[in-house]
């Protein structure tokens, strides 16, 4: 506990320096300014760790979760901190079992039952039902916040989303665009929009707006090892552009080395070595040698290019090399450490 307690000083501190804000701020957060402006500060520390929550961060939560019991210790009315440990909670993973969804939803009902006016508790109630796919739930809690008034730019993504969902294309890519220009919030929250675009563009296959709304999503979350993998995949697979895959890849597992990424920069080290062989052959094998340290399974890169033809020469050449035929691909299937067959993303037959 005393551990937890410095960790909290030093953010106080960090937190105070950084001079991290927000523009845009809830009416109904900031009017607690007045009544207790101590735990808004506290407040805004808790906040602003789950907000920078993700993969790797799990203390984040934990901090920001000893941070919000204290100040509901001292003022258990405190309505935010209701709504911020319910995220917390759904970003631990309860909100995977009934039970913990349940949970979830009484604290912000709690937060609600304080303050009925709060606009972002029901927006942050439709977020937790569009996220169980309870589409017409999420849809009447926007409404509310609506009715209430709100600028929040989670009413936006959140409509945005069900938009998509009820397939209303044109005006869930409006709002999301909408969100994009605004200068009164993080990027941390604008990078949510950018990735709703991303998805929309890659699904519908136009690559052009998909690699422009993806280079937009690497400044706004530079520190994604996913965004970056993700967009260097779309490089390597989808537009044959090798030199940038390898540079995307390299900056992704510098972030994090995560399996795909990793497989990826092995197969892209390994396509240029294919571009390369004839006319730099040294070079070449220096590539060569690269994708053979990060996956050495020759059979398995060659299952997985044979579903890239963009990659169709490297496919060719590594079976050649490897007296493999490119064929192989059609059948071969790798397994797991247990022996079991698995598919191209990493499921059991």
């Amino acid at each position: 506990m005393k551990i937890i307690q410095m960790i909290i000083s030093i953010i106080a501190l960090a937190f105070a320096q950084s001079g991290y804000a927000e523009q845009w701020s809830s009416v109904t957060e900031e009017k607690y300014q007045d009544i207790t402006p101590h735990l808004l500060s506290q407040f805004k520390q808790a906040r602003k760790l789950i907000d920078d929550y993700s993969v790797g961060k799990e203390g984040n939560l934990e901090i920001a979760g000893e941070i919000l019991n204290e100040i509901l210790q001292e003022n258990e009315y405190y309505a935010p901190a209701y709504v911020q440990y319910a995220r917390v909670l759904s970003s631990s993973g309860y909100i995977k079992s009934q039970q913990g969804f349940q949970i979830i939803s009484k604290m912000i009902d709690k937060a609600i039952e304080i303050e009925p006016a709060y606009s972002e508790a029901f927006i942050y109630h439709a977020s937790i039902n569009r996220s169980i796919k309870n589409y017409d739930k999420a849809r009447f809690y926007l409404e509310k916040a609506k009715e209430i008034s709100t600028d929040s730019p989670w009413y936006s993504i959140n409509l945005g989303r069900i938009l998509l969902h009820e397939r209303n294309f044109e005006p869930a890519i409006d709002l999301f665009k909408q969100v994009t220009k605004r200068n009164d919030i993080r990027d941390r929250t604008k990078s949510f929009a950018v990735r709703e675009l991303v998805n929309h563009y890659k699904k519908i296959n136009d690559l052009i707006s998909t690699s422009i709304y993806y280079k937009k999503l690497l400044k706004l979350s530079y520190n994604s090892a996913y965004d970056w993998g993700n967009y260097a995949m779309i490089l390597l697979y989808k537009l044959g552009k090798i030199d940038d895959a390898i540079y995307h890849l390299k900056e992704a597992r510098k972030r994090y080395a995560y399996r795909k990424a990793t497989e990826a920069l092995a197969i892209a080290y390994y396509s240029k070595w294919a571009e390369l062989k004839e006319s730099d052959p040294v070079l070449a094998e220096e590539y060569y040698q690269k994708g053979l340290l990060l996956r050495g399974d020759i059979q398995r890169v060659i299952y997985k290019l044979s579903s890239k033809p963009l990659l169709e020469k490297t496919l060719l050449a590594l079976g050649e090399r490897n007296e493999l035929p490119a064929e192989l691909g059609t059948f071969y299937q790798p397994k797991d450490y247990k022996g079991n067959k698995v598919i191209l993303d990493g499921k059991k037959e």
